[in-house]
Formats: C-alpha cells, structure tokens, sequence
C-alpha cells in the first residue's frame, strides 16, 4: 500500500492503513521508513533454540543414523552451552524477521531467551525416557519443577509447557505418568 501508515501506542499497533486516513497521533512520533515494506513477523513453528549452534554438526543421512550421531556428538554439550545457545537463537531469530517461535527442547533455556530477546514463544520441555513406576514418577515431578522454574524465567510474551518428544522416545508408563501430572498434563501450558 503506497501512502501507508502503521499507528503504534504503548508498543501495540493501534491502526493500519494510509497514513491520511490513520487517527490523529500528535502525540506520537512519526518516522519515515522511507521506501520500505511492512510485514507482520515471521513465525517459526518448529525449532530448537537450545541446539542452534549445532548447525552443520552432523551431515546429511537417513534419520536414524542422523539422531545417533547427533545425540553421541553433542554428549558434551553443557546446559551453560544450552542456555548461551537459546539466547544467540532467539536473538538471530529476531534479527531475521521471526517475532513467534514454537521452540523444543529438554532444558527450557528457550523460555528466558525468547522473553529476554522480546519474542513470542510457546515453549515446549521435552521428556525423554522409558522409565516405569517411582523412576517415571521422580522424573515427571523433577521435569515438573524444571517447568515451573522456565516459566518463572519467561518473560510476559513466553508460554511454557511440556512434550513427551515421541512414541520412539518415551514409554507408556512415563507418558501416562506426563498425562496425569497436574504441571504437566493436558492444559497445563501457561
């Protein structure tokens, strides 16, 4: 749209549309963006912030040798490496174009660094494991604290929830045990 104008007041966009026909905004500034397109933020409907540093660590194969040797390869990645990663993801992100990200992964660290860069972000903890009875339990309330302390750390933009990451991945047992948990369970994302 030629002549178009975007209303911003407090940080959210009031009206849109050519700038002679926006509400009067004496009170805002106005800034040329000169010769440029608007678009609203790109969305990222499946990412890893905390594995973003890993790109190109493991080349191209047939899914199942790819995961083992990503999972041998990264052993000796730290969560402090995790975190450091989800922060430089969130903040690449951004500088890209994607406001909303739906990140995965097993610490949280992408709750904090999607608030802290300003993103939108459903933030997905994933449970790994096929453990049965009290070590399914054990794990679904220390995973639960886990949740509860990323969503602590979110910023106002950030939901937090949890993911069992797959049939292949989690037991029966340990995925009930996920389903009955009041953290972690159907509606528990906040």
């Amino acid at each position: 749209m030629r002549g178009g104008g975007v209303l911003v007041r407090d940080g959210t966009i009031a009206a849109v549309g050519r700038e002679r026909s926006l509400p009067p905004c004496d009170d805002v500034p106005v800034v040329d963006m000169g010769d440029a397109i608007l678009i609203p933020g790109l969305v990222d409907a499946h990412c890893h912030l905390e594995w973003g540093l890993m790109g190109g660590l493991v080349d191209d194969a047939p899914f199942g040798e790819w995961l083992g040797t990503f999972v041998r390869r990264t052993m000796g990645v730290t969560p402090l490496d995790r975190e450091r990663a989800a922060r430089w993801s969130a903040m690449t992100a951004l500088r890209n174009g994607t406001t909303t990200v739906a990140d995965s992964g097993p610490g949280g660290f992408g709750a904090a660094a999607a608030g802290e860069a300003g993103i939108r972000a459903i933030v997905h903890m994933e449970v790994f494991g096929r453990d049965i009875g009290a070590e399914a339990r054990e794990k679904v309330m220390r995973h639960g604290e886990a949740v509860l302390a990323a969503r602590d750390a979110a910023g106002p933009r950030v939901r937090v929830g949890v993911s069992p990451h797959s049939p292949y991945t989690v037991g029966p047992e340990l995925w009930n045990e996920v389903l009955a948990d009041p953290i972690l369970g159907p509606g528990s994302v906040t």
